[in-house]
């Protein structure tokens, strides 16, 4: 119970982010890059904005109130240079690129690289510095903010997904058992590689990304197959005996047919995913080792749990 505990308190501390740097290794050229580049010049990924004027009349005072914003940006931790029709009308011309349809003007400020949340926590910084005159409005643009939308859809969707998927699989373990209770039996075994996983991410500081999220669907459906072949031949050692059965002689034999293939298979698939560890891409390399992790917990719990529940008469009576 303790060490559930703290599974789930470390799990807690699991970050939803991304940072698609990170997923290379620290010493590969595009990092060195990257950080060689900030240092000698500074942020250089753009962070863009749309300036709609406010309707009416050419406001005067629109100008100086872009550059006081751009200056104020400036001073932001991580914000590096900043451009926008104001720089082009003092060096006496106009970028038509910057203007858009309707007025509509392109303040742009560069920033260091950074991950998802790092972009959406700027441009909040930079929208609050924006003091321009009423009726103007503001909107982030660009590749960055599309970047921070399309990683919380997919992380979202793909948490959505499991819980869809997770109603259907015990769903139908239900129907295929006709009990209720035996699917109950199968959660824990299932639920606890899925706690061992977030414990360790929140352990080693691995973020809940695009790359990890798909880690649990993946788990839930390698590690029930080994949960419904135990409880399927436990329940047909169940059903030979009569009334009273023999709780503990059906789990003997089960755990020495059943039990050494869902071992065996484990062991296999665990070895599959380590092979993972030896990839040059951290994204490859975290997700082999936390199904590998995953796996053995599954195999734990089922070889476990699920004897102790029997004998604990959660399963009352033979199906």
């Amino acid at each position: 119970r303790e060490g559930v505990l703290v599974a789930g308190a470390a799990g807690s501390r699991v970050a939803v982010d991304t940072f698609t740097l990170e997923y290379l290794p620290a010493d590969h050229p595009v990092r060195r890059d990257s950080a060689l580049i900030e240092e000698r010049l500074g942020p250089y990924v753009p962070l863009e904005f749309l300036v709609t004027p406010p309707a009416g009349p050419a406001r005067a005072d629109l100008p100086a109130a872009i550059e006081r914003w751009q200056r104020a940006g400036e001073r932001i931790a991580g914000v590096g240079w900043s451009r926008s029709p104001v720089d082009d009308a003092r060096a006496g011309f106009v970028l038509e690129p910057r203007i858009g349809p309707e007025g509509v003007l392109r303040v742009t400020f560069s920033v260091r690289m950074q991950s998802a949340r790092g972009v959406d926590r700027t441009t909040k910084a930079l929208l609050a510095l924006a003091r321009l005159p009423q009726g103007s409005r503001v909107e982030p643009a660009g590749y960055l903010p599309l970047y921070v939308r399309m990683v919380d859809q997919i992380v979202a969707s793909q948490l959505s997904g499991f819980a869809l998927a997770f109603v259907a699989v015990f769903g139908a373990i239900a129907l295929a058992f006709r009990s209720a209770r035996i699917a109950a039996l199968a959660l824990p075994s299932n639920l606890l590689p899925l706690l061992v996983i977030f414990g360790a991410m929140g352990v080693a500081g691995i973020r809940l990304d695009p790359a990890t999220v798909t880690i649990a669907a993946i788990v839930l459906g390698l590690i029930v197959d080994d949960t419904v072949h135990l409880l399927y031949r436990l329940r047909t050692e169940l059903g030979r005996q009569v009334a009273g059965a023999d709780r503990a002689a059906a789990l003997r034999t089960t755990m020495g047919s059943a039990g050494r293939a869902i071992v065996a298979t484990t062991l296999v698939m665990t070895l599959g995913f380590s092979v993972f560890a030896f990839s040059e891409i951290r994204s490859l390399v975290t997700f082999g080792l936390l199904i590998a992790l995953a796996m053995l917990s599954g195999l734990l719990a089922d070889l476990v749990l699920v004897p102790a529940l029997v004998m604990l008469r959660v399963w009352r009576r033979p199906c």
